[in-house]
Formats: structure tokens, C-alpha cells, sequence
């Protein structure tokens, strides 16, 4: 018997674990790291959205809830709204007060923070996020000898496109080109 992908139908390997093609589990993938963004934003969780969560994990479930709730507390006193949406997540998804409380626990052993940029879990001693790469210590410096060459964001931006042959076809035929029109015009002054 061939298992084919709930989302798409299309038939998955033999030696697959996850119900989902690769597409379609990163398609999933970003769907739930949009979904989990809105949230701390909208503080609020659509029907739609709770249709797309369901096909993901109780786990994955338990450290959404305890990332939000931990951005909330840290953001200071719950409010009645986050308050309401934190049991939203719980009941829709049946998870048991004992499992939150063991998924909030893990987090504290991690650290005692979110990070603000991307939520996720970081050490209160951190100078800089490892998963988004933003500066968390207002007063950390980095080197400078050891500042890549990155833009906001983390996003290097060079290193990429001299590994891309496209790109470096297109460098050279835009060379090759600067270099033909300059001959040309020293050729058309000459005559």
C-alpha cells in the first residue's frame, strides 16, 4: 500500500515519517510560524487557523502555548483577551494542565526569555538571538574585525550570489558589456 500526503495527495517514500510531502510540510511549516506570529500580534486565533494547527502535533501545540504564554507574562500581567485566547489554544487541542505545566517548566530550564524579534526561547545572558541573530544587550558591542557582511535582518546578502553561477553570468555579461561600450566610445572619439 502506497501512503499519499493528507494535503495533497500525492505519493509520499516508503521510508517517510510525516503524513505530508516535503512541499507540503513547508508549506505547513510557514503557516504555522505566520499563524503563531499573529497570535502575540492579533492575540486572537481564527476557525481557519485552528483547522490548520490541528494537523500538526500535540507538541508543537504545547510549545506554541508555552511560547505565547511566556511572551504574554513577559510582557507583564495577562489580560482578560490573552487570557481567554491561552484557553482557546488549551480546550481546542485538549491539553492538560499537567502537560503545560511540564512545557513551561522546560522553557524556564532553557532560559527565562523569549526572544523579542522571532519568540523564541532564549538565555537571559544572550548578547545576540541564535535564531533571527538581533542584538538582545542594548550595551553589547560585537568586534568589529568579526561584523559579517550582513544587512538588518541577519540576511547575508553577497555570499549567496557569488555561489549562484546564474549570477555571476549575469556580472560578467554586465563587465562585458561596460567594457564594450567604454571601446566603443574611445573607438568614435579616435575617429
Amino acid at each position: 500500500m502506497v501512503d499519499k500526503c493528507k494535503q495533497c495527495g500525492k505519493e509520499l517514500p516508503p521510508d517517510t515519517d510525516s503524513p505530508y510531502c516535503d512541499q507540503c510540510d513547508d508549506m505547513l511549516d510557514k503557516r504555522f510560524d505566520k499563524i503563531e506570529d499573529d497570535i502575540i500580534v492579533y492575540k486572537d486565533l481564527t476557525p481557519e487557523e485552528i483547522d490548520i494547527l490541528k494537523k500538526f502535533d500535540k507538541e508543537n501545540i504545547l510549545e506554541l502555548y508555552a511560547k505565547t504564554y511566556t511572551q504574554f507574562a513577559n510582557e507583564g500581567q495577562i489580560t482578560e483577551k490573552e487570557e481567554n485566547l491561552l484557553n482557546k489554544i488549551k480546550n481546542n487541542f485538549g491539553l492538560s494542565q499537567k502537560e503545560i505545566d511540564a512545557k513551561l517548566e522546560f522553557f524556564k530550564k532553557l532560559g527565562k526569555e523569549l526572544c523579542p524579534d522571532c519568540h523564541m526561547p532564549i538565555k537571559d545572558d544572550y548578547n545576540l538571538c541564535p535564531y533571527c541573530s538581533i542584538t538582545l544587550n542594548e550595551d553589547f558591542e560585537p568586534e568589529k574585525d568579526n561584523i559579517p557582511n550582513k544587512y538588518p535582518g541577519g540576511q547575508d546578502v553577497w555570499g549567496p550570489m557569488l555561489k549562484n553561477t546564474g549570477c555571476i553570468v549575469i556580472f560578467a555579461l554586465i563587465l562585458v558589456a561596460i567594457i564594450t561600450f567604454i571601446i566603443y566610445r574611445i573607438v568614435l572619439s579616435m575617429q
